[in-house]
């Protein structure tokens, strides 16, 4: 359990618009959430505490996305995060097998 927790707190962040670091730090949120969530843990209350940690790790290009997909939303969810770290790893993809 500690693992988990302290895989959530200490995720590296996306310095870069890669799929490699997005898709790490969407790891960090999914695979590591879910377990604690098993354990019966309150992981859908901390929705706020983790995207204020987790927005921090994202560069400033995508983070000012993510604030004009929050201003969108009337309570922003962990999983919604999720979901746009998720399109953006896809659209890096994307791109980077066009080049």
């Amino acid at each position: 359990m500690a693992n988990h927790k302290d895989a959530l707190w200490q995720a590296t962040g996306a310095t870069t618009y890669s799929d490699k670091s997005l898709r790490g730090l969407l790891y960090a949120i999914l695979g590591n959430g879910a377990p604690l969530k098993a354990l019966y843990l309150p992981v859908d209350q901390w929705d706020m505490l983790l995207m204020h940690l987790l927005d921090k790790r994202i560069d400033q290009a995508l983070r000012k996305l993510w604030e004009l997909v929050v201003c969108e939303l009337d309570t922003p969810a962990l999983n919604d995060f999720a979901d746009f770290l998720e399109k953006h790893c896809t659209s890096s993809e994307l791109i980077a097998g066009t080049s």
